[in-house]
Formats: structure tokens, C-alpha cells, sequence
């Protein structure tokens, strides 16, 4: 059997987060062509954007400029919306490979993990329309200019070297901002599942352990976490994720120290509003927005940051084992779960951050988790959470463990 020719897409990257790869879509093998570039940060038209156009006004595009492109991703995507995923490396360089004859259906994307996607890379911008997707003779890039929505080629490349397909072409602002989302992407960045419930008077089941921290599926593409009580952990480990949901990802399995009732679904104005949505034959709750994720704090990536938007108040019940992460500021984060398949129970830290010694809870602990948090999670899976700012350095286990 002839093998399949494989294009290999390489470049380095300066901008941060990093997102936990889609499967990809994309098998092949044989002699590789290459695509090389850089990208830089914003090109002066930073901040957050949402496409102009209503079905889209839930996708939030924008880039974080916070680092030097450790954690970005470039994804290429066809109009199913299956993908390929390669991780920029802490050099700014990747390298991502993908069929030969497939590249001609395939648009690039810019994913960070601060605002969940950047949007289309622009190959070509001619006549107040942008192209997005490449050919068999797509090769040096050049220099990558990471917009807020979009990102863009600094270079011209040769009338060859992309596509000017309809599927591929959208129409331009005057400030060379696309209008709207090309048809190559639609489907890659179309909200995927039913909305049963916007913001309905539903409380969601627990399930028969009210405690169990249940089932969770990201959405990195709308930056939301779905979350499923009722469901064992060997059916949620059945679930074979979609793969033309670009950008879905499972989240790990968690052990639980601090149990968490929510008492509303993000969005939603009032109390005891809940939004869902069916996927893979069950009710999901929406418990959260993402606003980074796994955002590197240190050059060697021991710590990451994750920021939520939720409204959770949280029990550390009589028995529970707990310590707290404290920052180089002072802030400090209470322990809430850890990695079930952690191999270490303990963390190796950057300098500047500690953790406190273990203690045994004699008194149970309340905190709220409400609005914007912030979740550390240190190089063993163990995940330290308070609200955005941290607990005042003032805070400590003491009175609860003695």
C-alpha cells in the first residue's frame, strides 16, 4: 500500500497558555514537507473579541501577550472539524504534521489557553478578503502576528501558497479584523451538543454520593466545564470523545478534599439557575467558564494556573487532610483535590512558593469559590484554589487543626 505523503508545519511562538491537545484527527506517514513561522504577540489591537456575528457572540478570541510562546497550540482543521494539535514547545518551535493530501482542505488556528482561541491564521490578506486555507506548496511563514481574534502573516506569500477557495475566504474590516467566521471553520467552531436549559429553575442530581466530584468535559473552544453526577467513572472512561469536536477535552480524575455545591450555572442572573445541555445521551450541567487555562508561572512549568468562573461554596469536612499553597505575594490557596494517578505526594515548587505542612481538620472549613478563581495546580496534580486574589496571608489552618 503507497504510503501517504505527510506536510510538516513548524515554527516558534511567543505568547503563553497552554491547553491539553484535542485527539488527532489526522494519521499518516512517509516523506514530510515542512511550513516554518513565527509568531509574535499582539499586533496592536489587543484585549478580547467576540466574532461579529450572532451565532458566534459565545466565542471569545483573544491572546494573553503574557509570555514567550510556551503552552500556544496550532491547530490545522478541516470542515468537519477534525484537527491536528502540535504544542508549541518553551522555544517558540513546533512542528505539526498532517497528510499531504489533506493540507488543501486544512485552515491553521492559533490556540492559547488565556483566552481559549485566538482565531484563524490569515495566510493571505488581498482585496478586503483574508484566506485561511493552505495548499500543497504552503511552506515558510515567516513571522506570525497574533492579533485579538485572529492572526495574520506578516510576510506575502506567493499566489500558490494558499488557497483562494470561497471555503476559505472571508471578508474584512477596515482595520483587517475578519467579519465573521469562514465557512472552513464553521463547523470546527460551531457550540456542539443541545441546550436543554438556559439558566432554568433546575436543580441538577447529585447522584446516589452527593459528594462524588462526577464527570467533567471541557469545552476549550467556548471556554465552559460540563459537569455530570450520575454517571460512573468507568461509563464516563467509555465515552469516546467526538472527533470532530475540536477543542473538547476529559477532564482528569479527581480525588475530592473540598466538596463544592453550586448554586448557579455561570451567566445566569440569580441563584438557583442552572443551564444544560445533552451530550453523549445525558444532561450536562455548565459549572464553570474558563478564562486560562494551564497558563505556565514559572519557566519550568511546575506550577500552572487555571482561572474559573463559578459560584461554588466549598466544605473541608472533620478528618479531611489539607494544607495550603502560599504565593510569593503572601496569597495563599487551600488544597481541594488531587490527581488520582499522581505518582508523588509531594510537589516540586519554584522559587518564592510554599506549602504548608499537612494538618488534620478537627474543625470543618467553609469557603466560597464565587466569581473569578484562581486554581493552581502543582507539578504532582495537586490542585490549590481560592478566590482571584488569593486568601489574605493572614489566613491559616491552625484554629481548624488543633
Amino acid at each position: 500500500m503507497k504510503k501517504a505523503k505527510v506536510v510538516s508545519v513548524t515554527a516558534s511562538v511567543t505568547a503563553a497558555a497552554l491547553l491539553v491537545a484535542a485527539p488527532a484527527a489526522f494519521a499518516g506517514n512517509g516523506g514530510a514537507g515542512m511550513v516554518t513561522g513565527t509568531v509574535t504577540g499582539s499586533g496592536g489591537d489587543g484585549g478580547v473579541a467576540s466574532i461579529p456575528r450572532p451565532e458566534w457572540d459565545n466565542v471569545l478570541f483573544g491572546t494573553s501577550g503574557t509570555g514567550a510562546g510556551a503552552g500556544l497550540q496550532v491547530a490545522a482543521v478541516n470542515n468537519k472539524g477534525q484537527a491536528a494539535i502540535a504544542k508549541v514547545a518553551a522555544n517558540g518551535k513546533f512542528s505539526l504534521k498532517v497528510p499531504k493530501s489533506k493540507i488543501s482542505s486544512l485552515a491553521l488556528v492559533l490556540l492559547t489557553g488565556t483566552k481559549r482561541t485566538s482565531g484563524p491564521i490569515l495566510l493571505a490578506r488581498s482585496g478586503g478578503k483574508g484566506y485561511v486555507l493552505m495548499t500543497a506548496k504552503t511552506g515558510a511563514l515567516g513571522k506570525i502576528v497574533a492579533h485579538a481574534g485572529y492572526a495574520t502573516v506578516a510576510k506575502k506569500l506567493g499566489s500558490r501558497e494558499y488557497s483562494k477557495a470561497a471555503a476559505g475566504a472571508v471578508k474584512l474590516s477596515s482595520n483587517g479584523r475578519p467579519n465573521a467566521v469562514p465557512k472552513a471553520l464553521a463547523i470546527a467552531l460551531k457550540e456542539k451538543g443541545y441546550r436543554t436549559d438556559n439558566c432554568a429553575a433546575k436543580p441538577y442530581p447529585t447522584g446516589p454520593d452527593p459528594n462524588s466530584p462526577g464527570s467533567e468535559l471541557i469545552d476549550q473552544v467556548y471556554g465552559q466545564v460540563w459537569i455530570l453526577k450520575t454517571l460512573s467513572q468507568e461509563d464516563f472512561e467509555a465515552i469516546d470523545l467526538y472527533p470532530t469536536w475540536f477543542g473538547w477535552v476529559k477532564n482528569t480524575p479527581r480525588e475530592i478534599l473540598g466538596s463544592g455545591v453550586f448554586f448557579k450555572s455561570p451567566g445566569c442572573a440569580s441563584d438557583g439557575l442552572f443551564s444544560y445541555k445533552q451530550m453523549y445521551g445525558h444532561n450536562w450541567l455548565n459549572v464553570a467558564a474558563v478564562d486560562g487555562v494551564n497558563e505556565p508561572v514559572d519557566a519550568a512549568g511546575l506550577i500552572t494556573k487555571t482561572t474559573n468562573i463559578k459560584y461554588e461554596d466549598v466544605t473541608w469536612k472533620v478528618g479531611i487532610v489539607v494544607n495550603m499553597l502560599t504565593a510569593p505575594s503572601g496569597q495563599r490557596y487551600m488544597l481541594k483535590t488531587r490527581d488520582l494517578s499522581r505518582t508523588s505526594d509531594t510537589s516540586t515548587l519554584p522559587d518564592g512558593w510554599t506549602i504548608s505542612p499537612k494538618c488534620t481538620l478537627k474543625t470543618q472549613l467553609q469557603l466560597p469559590l464565587h466569581n473569578r478563581v484562581t486554581n493552581y495546580r502543582t507539578s504532582n496534580g495537586d490542585s490549590f484554589q481560592a478566590e482571584e486574589g488569593g486568601l489574605d496571608s493572614s489566613f491559616n489552618l491552625t484554629p481548624y487543626c488543633n
